[in-house]
């Protein structure tokens, strides 16, 4: 499984429009190879963290070729943002909630549920 850890810097007064825009990434579900994505914010409400899981990189890879600046135009996000740091990495996971809440936990984050984005609606809420 390929994870993705993102995490913006939110300019000062923008967190509504990012927090609007990480809400229009729902496309993501009709996206080869997608399992889920979740975020949160850090206390201060200027970080935003985003954790993504991929069934692969090639399905990844083929996201970020064909849909990814698609969907970003959508969202709007475009000068919400100082700074993005992204890290991929492969890993085995059995509980998707279990390393996201670890992670948000570890970013000092909480969880925002308005971003989760699974393939099924219904499933993937973090416990």
């Amino acid at each position: 499984m390929l994870i993705k850890n993102v995490i913006c810097e939110v300019k000062e007064g923008h967190a509504s429009s990012f927090s609007s825009g990480q809400e229009r990434w729902k496309e993501l579900k009709h996206c080869n190879g997608f399992i889920a994505q979740f975020g949160g914010w850090s206390q201060n409400k200027r970080t935003a963290t985003i954790i993504g899981f991929w069934l692969n990189r090639s399905s990844y890879n083929e996201f970020m070729k064909k849909y990814h600046d698609v969907i970003y135009e959508k969202t709007g996000q475009s000068g919400t943002f100082d700074s993005i740091h992204v890290v991929l990495e492969e890993n085995e996971v059995e509980k998707i909630n279990k390393v996201t809440s670890e992670w948000l936990r570890n970013q000092f984050s909480t969880f925002c549920e308005k971003w989760t984005i699974t393939r099924d609606q219904n499933e993937g809420r973090v416990q």
